[in-house]
Protein backbone atom coordinates (compact mmCIF):
# COMPACT_ATOMS: atom_id res chain seq x y z
CA UNK A 1 0.00 0.00 0.00
CA UNK A 2 1.29 3.45 -0.92
CA UNK A 3 0.69 6.56 1.16
CA UNK A 4 0.14 9.71 -0.89
CA UNK A 5 1.11 12.88 1.04
CA UNK A 6 0.20 16.40 -0.07
CA UNK A 7 2.39 19.23 1.22
CA UNK A 8 0.24 22.34 1.51
CA UNK A 9 2.55 25.32 1.09
CA UNK A 10 -0.06 27.99 1.72
CA UNK A 11 0.47 31.61 2.71
CA UNK A 12 -1.93 32.22 5.63
CA UNK A 13 -2.76 35.79 6.58
CA UNK A 14 -1.92 36.73 10.18
CA UNK A 15 -5.13 37.10 12.18
CA UNK A 16 -7.55 36.11 9.40
CA UNK A 17 -8.77 32.81 10.82
CA UNK A 18 -11.86 32.53 8.60
CA UNK A 19 -9.88 33.43 5.47
CA UNK A 20 -7.16 30.94 6.38
CA UNK A 21 -9.74 28.22 6.98
CA UNK A 22 -11.13 28.84 3.49
CA UNK A 23 -7.60 28.59 2.01
CA UNK A 24 -7.07 25.36 3.93
CA UNK A 25 -10.41 23.93 2.79
CA UNK A 26 -9.58 24.81 -0.81
CA UNK A 27 -6.28 22.98 -0.60
CA UNK A 28 -7.91 19.98 1.10
CA UNK A 29 -10.43 19.80 -1.75
CA UNK A 30 -7.63 19.91 -4.36
CA UNK A 31 -5.58 17.29 -2.51
CA UNK A 32 -8.60 14.98 -2.17
CA UNK A 33 -9.19 15.20 -5.93
CA UNK A 34 -5.62 13.99 -6.37
CA UNK A 35 -6.34 11.14 -3.94
CA UNK A 36 -4.04 12.29 -1.13
CA UNK A 37 -4.15 10.23 2.06
CA UNK A 38 -2.47 12.84 4.26
CA UNK A 39 -2.29 16.63 3.88
CA UNK A 40 0.35 18.56 5.80
CA UNK A 41 -0.04 22.30 6.47
CA UNK A 42 2.58 24.71 7.87
CA UNK A 43 3.11 25.89 11.43
CA UNK A 44 0.27 28.09 12.73
CA UNK A 45 -1.58 27.74 9.43
CA UNK A 46 -4.91 28.61 11.05
CA UNK A 47 -3.62 31.81 12.69
CA UNK A 48 -0.93 33.00 10.31
CA UNK A 49 2.62 33.56 11.48
CA UNK A 50 3.59 35.31 13.69
CA UNK A 51 0.34 36.08 15.55
CA UNK A 52 2.17 38.29 18.10
CA UNK A 53 -0.21 40.36 20.26
CA UNK A 54 -3.31 38.64 18.85
CA UNK A 55 -2.45 35.77 21.21
CA UNK A 56 -3.48 38.00 24.12
CA UNK A 57 -7.11 38.00 22.91
CA UNK A 58 -9.22 35.23 24.41
CA UNK A 59 -11.65 35.37 21.46
CA UNK A 60 -8.77 34.83 19.01
CA UNK A 61 -7.71 31.64 20.82
CA UNK A 62 -11.31 30.38 20.95
CA UNK A 63 -11.86 31.10 17.23
CA UNK A 64 -8.67 29.22 16.36
CA UNK A 65 -9.87 26.17 18.33
CA UNK A 66 -13.29 26.33 16.65
CA UNK A 67 -11.49 26.36 13.31
CA UNK A 68 -9.70 23.13 14.25
CA UNK A 69 -13.09 21.48 14.90
CA UNK A 70 -14.51 22.84 11.62
CA UNK A 71 -11.58 21.49 9.64
CA UNK A 72 -11.75 18.10 11.36
CA UNK A 73 -15.30 17.59 10.12
CA UNK A 74 -14.58 19.03 6.66
CA UNK A 75 -12.47 16.10 5.48
CA UNK A 76 -12.99 13.07 7.72
CA UNK A 77 -11.77 10.61 5.07
CA UNK A 78 -8.21 12.01 4.88
CA UNK A 79 -5.59 12.79 7.48
CA UNK A 80 -4.74 16.46 7.96
CA UNK A 81 -1.86 17.90 9.99
CA UNK A 82 -2.61 21.49 10.93
CA UNK A 83 -0.93 24.22 12.99
CA UNK A 84 -2.80 26.01 15.78
CA UNK A 85 -2.52 27.32 19.34
CA UNK A 86 -4.09 25.99 22.52
CA UNK A 87 -3.93 26.81 26.19
CA UNK A 88 -1.43 25.03 28.40
CA UNK A 89 -3.53 22.74 30.60
CA UNK A 90 -0.58 21.67 32.74
CA UNK A 91 0.91 24.66 34.56
CA UNK A 92 3.56 25.66 35.46
CA UNK A 93 4.76 26.94 32.14
CA UNK A 94 3.75 29.37 29.47
CA UNK A 95 0.02 29.97 29.01
CA UNK A 96 -0.12 29.01 25.30
CA UNK A 97 1.30 26.20 23.21
CA UNK A 98 2.18 26.15 19.51
CA UNK A 99 0.71 22.85 18.30
CA UNK A 100 0.58 20.53 15.33
CA UNK A 101 -2.62 18.53 15.35
CA UNK A 102 -3.62 15.43 13.42
CA UNK A 103 -7.22 15.51 12.20
CA UNK A 104 -8.81 12.25 11.14
CA UNK A 105 -12.30 10.78 11.00
CA UNK A 106 -13.86 14.05 12.08
CA UNK A 107 -11.73 14.56 15.20
CA UNK A 108 -8.48 15.93 16.51
CA UNK A 109 -6.78 12.62 17.31
CA UNK A 110 -3.28 13.75 18.26
CA UNK A 111 -1.56 16.98 19.30
CA UNK A 112 2.17 17.59 19.27
CA UNK A 113 3.44 20.62 21.16
CA UNK A 114 6.23 22.41 19.34
CA UNK A 115 7.05 24.98 22.02
CA UNK A 116 5.49 27.40 24.44
CA UNK A 117 4.82 30.97 23.41
CA UNK A 118 6.66 33.59 25.40
CA UNK A 119 4.14 36.34 26.17
CA UNK A 120 6.88 38.91 26.83
CA UNK A 121 8.22 38.53 23.29
CA UNK A 122 4.80 38.79 21.70
CA UNK A 123 3.90 41.88 23.70
CA UNK A 124 6.98 43.77 22.47
CA UNK A 125 6.79 46.21 19.60
CA UNK A 126 7.39 44.66 16.17
CA UNK A 127 10.73 46.44 15.63
CA UNK A 128 12.07 45.14 18.96
CA UNK A 129 10.87 41.62 18.09
CA UNK A 130 12.67 41.76 14.73
CA UNK A 131 15.90 42.77 16.47
CA UNK A 132 15.70 39.68 18.69
CA UNK A 133 15.56 37.46 15.60
CA UNK A 134 18.74 38.88 14.02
Amino acid sequence: MKLKIAMAQINPTVGDISGNVEKIKGFITRAKRKRADLIVFPELSILGYPPMDLLEKESFIKNNLSAVETLATYAPEVGVIIGFVKKNQCPPGMPLMNCAGVLYRGKLIFTRVNHFFLPMIYSMRRDTFNLLLK
